[in-house]
């Protein structure tokens, strides 16, 4: 996973990926990374590529992990000014408090 990892760096900075987690299916890693200026959860193939934004917000969203299914990630997020669980669809869509 470390390689699949080093992937999506742009630059080596030790907290630019954090809390990697594989999708049931082994085919997907979320993680969180930090190269937008603050946190983010994004989505890549177990290969490493194709890196994705998935929650595209100025709020920091932190600790994604996967449905027991696959079909949704969750991940905590401070969008309405206090750390609470959101729920979206795999691909990052239907995001919901």
């Amino acid at each position: 996973m470390a390689v699949a990892l080093q992937h999506v760096q742009d630059k080596p900075t030790p907290l630019d990926v954090q809390a990697p987690a594989w999708s049931p299916d082994g085919r997907t890693i979320v993680f969180v990374s930090w190269r937008d200026g603050n946190g983010e959860v994004y989505a890549m193939n177990a290969d490493g590529s194709e890196p994705r934004n998935l929650t595209r917000h100025p709020a920091r969203d932190v600790r994604p992990t996967w449905s027991r299914h696959g079909r949704r990630i969750a991940f905590v997020s401070r969008r309405d000014g206090n750390p609470e669980i959101y729920v979206m669809d795999a691909d990052g869509s239907g995001k919901r408090n």
